[in-house]
């Protein structure tokens, strides 16, 4: 980890865990960032530069506090190398948990007495990791937030309030291991990052999860990347749990704003749960269908499709239920997993979440099936279409077979 020593402004390299107490500062960026190679020999040009007055300031104020080192992503990190880069990205959450103090400086509040706090100012991590958390106004003096004290009780409160991060996150109370994914992507869910792939790579850390940086794969690839890297460790069925906007789609979520307004969820056991997994067919995951009569009806009329139970509960105002996704079939599409015959699904658009009581999924068995995500149901649909071309769609066998069949 390389800091920047509040006396000298240079930079120090530490190895490993031997780290010196540090500040650390959570800023947005503007265009007058100082970059590492500026900063190791920094002119006069640069030492005018907002980016370099920020840098100075952070590290007056951390020596006020009586810390040698401070740490600024925009100099910290020599961003021309690929390989630094991915590390600090994939160790962002532990230098933000491992650091004395992090100061929040929001450039776009005034000094004045009192203020309120924006909901979209900040990131998850910063608020999160720290154990202990500064705000400063545009002119780095201390803000002073519309709340009777400023015990830090109280602020933890405020920010719990607006952001809907738990309080016994934010005071360090409760593991993040001990929170539903679902949970977790929701508090990025009205975050806004420079770099489009960004809005994955800040929950890297919040899901406990590291992987390689890939900037130029695009926002949607790298938040498929980032819950296929945590379903490998993971049986949390809330990964599945978004209200879908989408006409149809596959079970992983496109972005974090799919899981906005997060009811309350809860774990099934885990002497319940089914293992679930991404194969190059589409997620192979066991699911509880209804009755195969109302499978039947179901299909038979538009818009051709049933739904299927989760292994997870759900809270609404009517108490908890198991929560439920509405499938469609995929027309003459089956796959063979581990010898046996699995029915293709696409996860049809809802944008409530439903739920059923025991009741509804009592006596019905469980199917192992794929869900197929856009790429799957593409390259299944090409290669029907190759097939047909040369053999002629009278070979289409598996579409005589009743669509609810388990056989």
């Amino acid at each position: 980890m390389r800091l920047i020593n509040t006396s000298t402004f240079r930079f120090e390299q530490f190895l490993g865990t031997k780290k010196p107490p540090y500040a650390i500062l959570s800023h947005t960026w503007d265009s007058q960032e100082v970059t590492y190679d500026e900063m190791l020999n920094p002119s006069q040009e640069t030492r005018r530069k907002t980016g370099f007055q920020k840098i100075e300031s952070c590290c007056g104020i951390a020596k006020e506090y009586g810390l040698s080192y401070a740490w600024v992503d925009t100099c910290c990190i020599d961003k021309r190398s690929s390989a630094e880069l991915s590390e600090a990205i994939n160790s962002m959450y532990r230098w933000y948990r491992d650091a004395e103090v992090c100061f929040i400086y929001i450039v776009d509040v005034d000094p004045v007495d009192s203020v309120p706090i924006g909901g979209d100012t900040y990131g998850s991590t910063e608020l999160i990791a720290p154990r202990k958390r500064v705000f400063f106004s545009n002119d780095w003096s201390l803000i002073h937030f519309s709340i009777d004290t400023t015990e830090e009780d109280s602020l933890d409160e405020l920010l719990a309030r607006i952001t809907n991060i738990s309080l016994d996150v934010l005071q360090h109370r409760r593991p993040l291991s001990k929170l539903c994914v679902a949970e977790r992507m929701s508090w990025a869910s009205q975050r806004e990052t420079t770099r489009e792939e960004d809005m994955a790579y800040c929950l890297m850390g919040i899901l406990n999860v590291t992987m390689p940086i890939l900037y130029g794969e695009g926002a949607r690839k790298a938040f498929r990347r980032l819950q296929e890297e945590f379903m490998k460790n993971s049986f949390d069925y809330s990964l599945f749990a978004w209200p879908s906007r989408h006409a149809e789609s596959g079970l992983l979520a496109h972005c974090p704003a799919d899981f906005a307004n997060i009811p309350k969820l809860g774990f099934w056991s885990p002497s319940m749960l089914s293992p679930f997994q991404m194969t190059n067919l589409g997620l192979l995951i066991r699911l509880n269908f209804n009755h195969k009569m109302q499978q039947e009806r179901d299909f038979a009329t538009p818009p051709h499709f049933t739904r299927a139970a989760l292994q997870l509960d759900v809270e609404s105002e009517y108490g908890w239920g198991i929560l439920v996704v509405r499938l469609r079939p995929v027309i003459g599409a089956y796959c063979v997993v581990n010898g046996r015959r699995c029915r293709a699904f696409r996860r049809v658009g809802c944008s409530m979440f439903e739920a059923a009581d025991n009741d509804t999924f009592i006596d019905t068995p469980y199917e192992d099936v794929l869900v197929l995500e856009d790429e799957h149901l593409e390259l299944a649909q090409t290669a029907q279409e190759h097939h047909d071309e040369r053999w002629g769609s009278e070979t289409r066998f598996m579409l005589r077979e009743p669509l609810y069949s388990n056989h």
